[in-house]
């Protein structure tokens, strides 16, 4: 008696999909009619995680994550196909974009962070010759990038030798909301 057992598998990926059994040939006693994409060779016992592919006449273990979530940047993608989702820039978590640095500070960070630079007096001088920063200054409560007080400041400052670019003064006001936090 002959074993008819056969091992399928995908005819795209060759992933092990089952056992089919092998049929008498009608027209040749004795012989057998081979189901497609099947072999008599067993696949094994696949490791968890894992799955027997045949290609080449032999099984091999591959990572199997199908249907799982894994992600493209900050996109979910549903992962349909065999291997290692990272060899196809994929992450396990999202990887989300940095976020924006801020646009705005308190007046007392930005006060500590002109401290830390050893500018605070000098700009403090400036508003207390300047009606309207010193106005400017007393009611604000949140100060902006892009407020005139801080335009003025930033062209004071470069006016007494001490210039600031525009990634001095996000550095700036980042750092004045790492002092208050």
């Amino acid at each position: 008696m002959n074993d008819l057992t056969r091992y399928a598998y995908d005819a795209r990926s060759g992933a092990y999909v089952g056992t089919v059994e092998a049929h008498d040939d009608p027209m040749n006693p004795g012989s057998f009619l081979e189901p497609a994409f099947s072999t008599t060779i067993a696949p094994g016992d696949a490791p968890a995680g894992q799955v027997a592919v045949f290609a080449s006449g032999a099984w091999a273990f591959v990572a199997d994550h199908r249907g799982e979530t894994w992600f493209k940047g900050p996109e979910p993608v549903l992962v349909d196909f065999l291997g290692d989702p990272a060899a196809q820039d994929l992450t396990a978590e999202p990887v989300l974009p940095p976020a924006p640095p801020p646009s705005s500070c308190s007046k007392l960070g930005l006060k500590r962070a002109f401290t830390e630079k050893g500018l605070w007096e000098t700009v403090r001088f400036m508003i207390s010759q300047d009606p309207d920063m010193q106005e400017d200054w007393d009611l604000a409560v949140e100060l902006r990038i892009t407020d005139p007080i801080v335009k003025k400041a930033v062209f004071g400052l470069a006016q007494a030798g001490i210039p600031l670019s525009d990634a001095d003064v996000q550095n700036l006001v980042t750092r004045a909301n790492e002092l208050v936090a």
